[in-house]
């Protein structure tokens, strides 16, 4: 008898994570309906465009979820998928409202939330620890998808099975299964040879706080610079896909730092040249992390987000909860101006 599984995947870490999940549980990716959503940006989209064209073929089937006529695309996909009696849905937002409307119009067995990053502590701390509502209310757009005959609440929220690589413990409202990265460090542990015996090189992970105007763009570019101005290594800079030409424009300027250009996600960057790093850092980066559970040997840094005076009140909550988990981790270190 065939097995129905359901992802909506709007990330190439859900889709990395997604393949894991397969692994563990013994899926077969042709069990497997993919929902995917591309980001209107056009860097993140090619991001997982390229991720999803890797296996493209292996997935029982593809669903292209359009950002044009959003209402008339979840109405046609509520139809198609409702017929189905589903043993896993599977997501990497929690709090994801269209997302949520199509599993309330769905049966199914089992919901289970796979990492999107560091978003995964901060659900975990404000909703999954006591059981908090995370479906969003939006009273028109539920009015208005009452009259199609569509579902806007799910009626059994919990329990939740949450796939993570973080060390997150169970509850009555959610179960958790390690994510041990095992898939990705096979893909991405191919050291290149001709990188033996070269110095090896500090790395500073970059976040979208400029652009997302959570961090003014002083405090941000003097903590980037610090990080070049300490070391006595060749320091890179890898860009976060959502930072803009203008903000990479400017860090640019900054002396002793090179940024990257890339198209693989950082695991892969630093699997292929794990012996050139001898440092990575950031500030509240999901692969502080995932690199530190596929390289532990390479040492872990990360800036306090009390560095900064100007970080926005969410920012600041969010990355006091992602600190507290970082603190655990071995063979990491906290960085300071002062």
């Amino acid at each position: 008898m065939s097995r129905h599984h359901l992802a909506l995947i709007t990330s190439p870490l859900q889709l990395i994570n997604l393949r894991q999940l397969c692994v563990e549980r013994g899926l077969y990716k042709k069990d497997l309906i993919l929902v995917v959503k591309f980001s209107k940006k056009s860097s993140s989209a090619q991001a997982l465009q390229n991720e999803l064209i890797l296996d493209y073929g292996d997935w029982g089937d593809i669903i292209i979820f359009e950002n044009k006529n959003k209402f008339f695309y979840l109405q046609c996909l509520i139809k198609k998928l409702r017929p189905t009696k589903w043993e896993t849905v599977i997501s990497g937002e929690l709090t994801s409202w269209w997302q949520n409307i199509v599993f309330a119009n769905l049966r199914f067995e089992e919901r289970i939330i796979v990492d999107d990053g560091t978003m995964t502590l901060f659900d975990y701390h404000e909703f999954f620890e006591k059981g908090v509502d995370y479906q969003k209310k939006k009273f028109g757009k539920s009015i208005f998808l009452s009259f199609l005959r569509i579902r806007t609440k799910i009626k059994k929220p919990w329990p939740i099975t949450v796939f993570s690589l973080f060390p997150l413990a169970s509850n009555e409202y959610v179960k958790c299964e390690k994510n041990s990265l095992s898939v990705l460090k096979t893909t991405s542990d191919k050291p290149c040879e001709c990188l033996v015996g070269i110095p090896k090189k500090h790395l500073f992970l970059g976040q979208p706080f400029v652009d997302n105007k959570e961090i003014s763009d002083k405090e941000y570019f003097d903590i980037v610079s610090h990080f070049s101005f300490q070391s006595k290594n060749e320091c890179w800079y890898l860009p976060h896909r959502s930072e803009s030409k203008e903000t990479l424009d400017k860090i640019k300027e900054i002396k002793n730092l090179k940024v990257m250009t890339y198209t693989q996600p950082v695991e892969k960057i630093v699997g292929q040249q794990k012996n050139s790093y001898s440092q990575i850092a950031g500030i509240n980066s999901t692969a502080l992390f995932t690199l530190h559970i596929l390289y532990p040997e390479i040492p872990i840094c990360f800036y306090s987000i009390r560095e900064f005076s100007s970080a926005s009140k969410l920012l600041l909550q969010r990355s006091l909860v992602i600190e507290d988990f970082i603190k655990q981790q071995e063979n990491t270190f906290q960085l300071s101006c002062e």
